[in-house]
């Protein structure tokens, strides 16, 4: 069962990766003081293996979110730390209350906020298990590629300027890649059982080894249209 935050359920957390090298970053994770959160994941290639993106929501272990708790009350405590960003880095921030704190994607921010940076950044790939209205991107005997809704609410969707690229591997090296329009829909909602077949008639055949992505697909987080990047394993 899902578990929704008590309706006094005060935030406790906001982590936030914002910006960057096109496409831009755009994750938000926000966990309230009962351990329930909620997420939103716009670039799949951000979590390894790449996850799902869109609308995510549940409650924490509770003991992820004792340790959580905990490294969240040393920074309430510590000095806000704001540290310069390098061209073209995506930005990440906690925000503690009125308290906010910034560093670049990927950088170890000083004690205690090294921790929180880590394990923020370990949930925001972990917690897309649980999709509340989410996309994930299905390859099918390497020459049928789809995008497909997973969760149990809608999302609305803009096709309309995607692009979908196959990339073929070797040795763990991308050596090629093949680039075609979606061609889909402006506006179009993802209910559960949605599947959108994309064309993916690349030339490198059915033994190659082939990963799938998916650019400029825009949905619609509730407030904006984000634009989101989709991509398949190999």
């Amino acid at each position: 069962m899902t578990a929704w935050p008590r309706k006094d359920a005060r935030p406790a957390l906001t982590f936030r990766r914002e910006g960057g090298s096109p496409p831009p970053d755009h994750e938000v994770l926000t966990v309230t003081d009962d351990g329930s959160y909620r997420l939103w994941r716009t670039i799949a290639r951000a979590s390894q293996p790449p996850s799902p993106v869109g609308r995510f929501i549940g409650r924490l272990p509770s003991d992820r979110w004792e340790k959580l708790r905990r490294t969240v009350e040393s920074c309430r405590k510590a000095e806000p730390v704001e540290l310069s960003l390098p061209p073209d880095a995506a930005r990440e921030k906690v925000v503690l209350g009125k308290r906010i704190s910034t560093w670049a994607e990927g950088h170890v921010p000083p004690p205690p906020f090294d921790d929180l940076a880590a394990e923020a950044r370990r949930l925001l790939g972990e917690l897309t298990t649980s999709p509340e209205a989410a996309l994930e991107l299905q390859v099918d005997g390497n020459l049928v590629a789809a995008v497909r809704h997973v969760g149990h609410a809608s999302l609305d969707l803009d096709l309309s300027g995607a692009n979908v690229r196959a990339v073929r591997w070797d040795n763990d090296a991308a050596v090629e890649e093949w680039c075609a329009d979606v061609g889909g829909p402006r506006s179009v909602t993802a209910v559960p059982g949605w599947v959108y077949e994309l064309p993916f008639d690349h030339p490198f055949g059915r033994q190659a080894i082939v990963s799938a992505h998916v650019d400029n697909l825009l949905a619609f987080d509730g407030e904006f249209w984000r634009a989101c990047s989709l991509q398949s394993q190999h």
